[in-house]
């Protein structure tokens, strides 16, 4: 159910949303530390803050929705992150001029991605990893666009 369910997922969100799954490839692939770094901060900072915001009588509704951001952000990207990596995958192996996001990349994203978390603690750091990266990625281009609302 597990793999029928972020197939049907990934599909959805990479046909219907196409261009903004390219850009998310692209920005995961052009800089992959730094987006690592930004994942990073963002799952250790948000449910931090979160926490802290839950002291106050004032920061409850803050608090909760931090939470809930973080939970339905982790909630994403496990659906969002078979895109990136099955479109890094087919660059590897097929070697095209740029990053593909079609049905059969998020199939091997998808192939990849459940592998992955049946392999034990290698495969879930690997899988880790790539959220942290995805996170990071995803994050980059909101922060883009509310740039551009200035």
């Amino acid at each position: 159910a597990k793999i029928l369910m972020t197939l049907t997922g990934s599909l959805l969100i990479g046909t219907v949303f196409h261009r903004y799954s390219r850009e998310l490839v692209a920005t995961a692939a052009m800089q992959p530390l730094t987006e690592m770094g930004r994942g990073l901060v963002f799952l250790i900072v948000l449910p931090v803050a979160s926490i802290m915001l839950l002291a106050s009588i004032i920061g409850i509704p803050f608090g909760l929705l931090g939470l809930l951001a973080f939970v339905g952000t982790l909630l994403f990207v496990s659906i969002v992150a078979p895109i990136v990596v099955g479109s890094i995958v087919h660059k590897w192996i097929w070697k095209p001029a740029g990053y593909d996001v079609n049905w059969k990349t998020i199939m091997i994203g998808v192939a990849v991605y459940v592998i992955l978390g049946l392999i034990p603690i290698l495969g879930w750091i690997a899988k880790t990893g790539i959220l942290v990266l995805t996170i990071g990625a995803a994050l980059n281009i909101k922060w883009s666009i509310a740039k551009e609302w200035r």
